[in-house]
């Protein structure tokens, strides 16, 4: 499932938003494995972000996975869906790439109490020369947030 503002992007004259798709996917499936391809960091708060990731493998009994990107540059023209919606597009990469970190820091802040009863989360970070983005794949067990953080 891409995450993305406008169809425009995706040469597609529409556009659905990731995880209300994902959402009906989880009640209509029951073998098919659910996540989101690339999750744009800026396009949502890190907890909105993660909340919707865990409800999307409450509603499935699965686990779901999340990959998560830095965003756009504002050259590229992906720019167009951030400037549509007035959503700040960070510079330098690496400002962008801290978002990146915060939304992985906050998912194991979250979810360090299901560590004794499910797997450990997986995090792998690629940030090679040649990529204008951060991405990671990560993959969370079926819960929410069961305590307040402090």
């Amino acid at each position: 499932m891409c995450d993305h503002l406008a169809g425009y992007s995706m040469s597609s004259a529409e556009i659905h938003e990731a995880f209300a798709w994902l959402g009906a996917l989880a009640e209509a499936t029951r073998r098919v494995e659910l996540g989101a391809l690339v999750v744009n960091a800026h396009n949502r708060t890190p907890a909105t972000t993660l909340v919707a990731a865990a409800t999307i493998a409450r509603l499935s009994g699965r686990t779901f996975h999340l990959g998560l990107g830095a965003g756009t540059s504002p050259t590229s023209s992906f720019a167009r869906e951030q400037h549509a919606t007035s959503t700040p597009i960070l510079t330098p990469m690496a400002a962008r790439h801290r978002r990146v970190e915060a939304v992985l820091d906050l998912a194991d802040q979250m979810w360090a109490h299901d560590r004794g009863r499910n797997s450990t989360p997986s995090r792998r970070l690629s940030t090679g020369r040649k990529s204008s983005s951060a991405s990671t794949a990560a993959h969370w067990p079926a819960s929410l947030v069961h305590e307040p953080m402090e």
